[in-house]
This record gives C-alpha cells, sequence and structure tokens, in this order.
C-alpha cells in the first residue's frame, strides 16, 4: 500500500501580516474616535442652539409683557390662551420664577401645587408656547403629569429642560435652565446616567461661557462626577472622560 505525504501544516502569521492586521485595526480605532469626536462635535452645537433659542425666548416674552414667564401675575388676561382649559394659570408677580423657600434646581417636575417653585417653573413653559415664542411643548398639556416634549422642552441630546430656582457654588438665588435627564424624582445625576459627558460639558461651556464649570452663565450640578478640584489653585475642572456625568445649567438674566 502507498502512503501518501502528509503536506497538511499549521499556518501561522507572518510578520508582513501581523502588520497589515494591526495596521488595519489603527485605522479602525482611529476612525471610531473620529466618529465620536464628530457626534460630540454636533451634540455641542445642538445644545448651543437650544440654549439660545429658550434664552431668546425668555428675553423676548420679558420685552413684551413686562414681566418673567411663569411669573407674571395677568397671564389669564395678557397671554392668548391661558385658561383653566389649558392648564394655563397666573403667577404671583413678585419678580422671580419660583418659591424662594425652596431650591428647584433639579427637582421633582411633576407640580402644580405650589411645591418647590411650582406652578411657576412649570408655567413658565405653558407662557412661553401660548405666546408663540416656541414650538416645543403642547400648549394645553398639564404639568401634573409631566413628559419631555409635552409639558417640558426636549433635548436633542438626552432628557430634557426645566426652569429651577436656587443657589450653586457663589450666585445666590439664581433661576436656571437646567439640562437633565428624568423628568421626575431629584435631578442631581447618576454616574453615566445624565445627558452629556464632561468632554462635551467643556466643549460647550467654552463656546458659550468661560469653560470653568462652577463659573459663568453656565455650571454645572453634579455632584463631583463631571467635575473635579484642582489641588494647586482650588478652580474646579471638567473630569475629561465620555461617561454621561453632567447636567449643565444655564443661568437666566434676571
Amino acid at each position: 500500500m502507498i502512503t501518501r505525504p502528509n503536506t497538511q501544516h499549521n499556518a501561522g502569521f507572518s510578520l508582513v501580516e501581523l502588520a497589515m492586521s494591526i495596521t488595519i485595526i489603527g485605522i479602525l480605532i482611529g476612525g471610531v474616535l473620529k466618529g465620536q469626536d464628530v457626534l460630540d462635535a454636533a451634540h455641542v452645537s445642538r445644545l448651543a442652539s437650544e440654549v439660545h433659542y429658550y434664552e431668546s425666548a425668555f428675553n423676548t416674552f420679558t420685552s413684551a409683557y413686562g414681566g418673567y414667564p411663569g411669573d407674571i401675575s395677568d397671564a389669564t388676561t395678557a397671554v392668548p390662551g391661558c385658561t383653566t382649559a389649558n392648564n394655563c394659570i397666573d403667577g404671583n408677580g413678585d419678580g422671580y420664577i419660583g418659591d424662594p423657600a425652596n431650591t428647584s434646581i433639579h427637582v421633582d417636575q411633576t407640580g402644580s401645587d405650589g411645591e418647590d417653585g411650582e406652578p411657576e417653573t412649570t408655567q413658565f413653559w405653558k407662557h412661553l408656547a401660548l405666546t408663540d415664542l416656541i414650538d416645543s411643548v403642547d400648549r394645553t398639556s398639564d404639568p401634573a403629569s409631566p413628559e419631555w416634549g409635552v409639558t417640558h422642552p426636549k433635548s436633542a441630546v438626552a432628557g430634557g429642560y426645566h426652569v429651577g430656582r436656587g443657589n450653586h457654588v457663589a450666585v445666590v438665588d439664581a433661576t436656571w435652565i437646567v439640562l437633565r435627564r428624568p423628568i421626575t424624582g431629584a435631578g442631581t445625576p447618576i454616574e453615566g446616567q445624565a445627558p452629556i459627558s464632561p468632554l462635551v460639558a467643556r466643549a460647550l461651556d467654552r463656546k458659550i461661557d468661560d469653560g470653568w464649570p462652577d463659573l459663568g452663565r453656565m455650571q454645572n450640578h453634579d455632584g463631583g462626577i463631571c467635575d473635579s478640584t484642582l489641588e494647586d489653585d482650588g478652580e474646579r475642572v471638567y473630569n475629561l472622560t465620555r461617561s454621561k456625568n453632567c447636567a449643565p445649567m444655564f443661568r437666566l438674566p434676571m
């Protein structure tokens, strides 16, 4: 019997093949990282546009009606369509949005009963919508049943916006537009579950403000997961990670 020689052998990668594989992997990783940078830049541009949109609406309303949306005491006569059928009511006209006895920067947005600055902080969006200054909420919606894109504006990135009144760092009794993930429950960010990452927050801060998380018109209420303290001068800076840890706030000019 003729025995055929065994021509099979275990073929490994040559050095050339290994080099090519490593090069391809490097190109793929570089493409993924570049794609993430492009996505982050798009998020920054979209957020800047959204914030400008709501700030402009606020300024226009204040100029036209001589008071702040949510706070004006004659909304049911001055604001078109502000009726109980549309769940729209007057504010108390004290020149503030919300209750000074409460800190509503990141509170539950379910109220219409005066708790935590309600109903003025939810009527804020109602008054802007009824005067055609924003088109991102339902004019007839019930603030007692909050929903992004219905009672409160939805963000194109994640979550949505509410208005809160309170102190933050050295800023006393300011009113803020807050980007947050949940619309109910406490709004203090949970690590990895906030609307944006520190990388996006820093880029946005640099685009519209001063680049510091605890200074200026854009600040962050984060419990330390969005920013950290420098040991040399005590100034806070953004933690440069892609984890969704930041819930930025934008101070209204009041």
